[in-house]
């Protein structure tokens, strides 16, 4: 009877880790659910998107668009894979683009938080750089 008890919590035991383990099984489905959701993080700093994802970011781009001003930053895309050379950058899709709301980052200094051979690697500073910024849309990019 013990054996079986113990067996029982093993089991139970071993199940419930590899649930929090396995993270999310399709990326693109997950990043449209939160593009379906996004009036829970417009308006917000983007730290409160980050903290509710449920994948890792892994590599950033920022974006500049407005023509008069070609150091504002407007958006950012956001992936959760890293690029081993230039050749995958396709792979860095499914991704989120983030636009925020004005003020705008300096886009150079944002490049500038690139290391080099580590190009748009999402590292700790870059996760800080953000933080606080504002967010005003958020889209899908497959």
């Amino acid at each position: 009877m013990k054996i079986l008890l113990i067996a029982v919590c093993f089991l139970l035991f071993n199940n419930t880790s590899n649930a929090q383990t396995v993270g999310v099984q399709d990326t693109l489905a997950y990043l449209q659910q939160i593009e379906a959701n996004k009036s829970h993080y417009i308006g917000q700093p983007f730290s409160v998107l980050e903290n509710a994802l449920n994948v890792d970011i892994k590599y950033f781009f920022p974006f500049a668009d407005i023509h008069s001003n070609k150091f504002a930053e407007t958006s950012t895309r956001f992936a959760f894979y890293y690029p081993a050379s230039a050749d995958d950058t396709y792979l860095t899709y499914p991704s989120l683009d983030i636009y925020w709301i004005s003020p705008y980052l300096n886009l150079q200094e944002s490049f500038q938080l690139m290391p080099i051979g580590n190009f748009g690697k999402y590292l700790q500073i870059v996760s800080s750089h953000y933080a606080n910024r504002i967010i005003r849309n958020i889209i899908v990019r497959q």
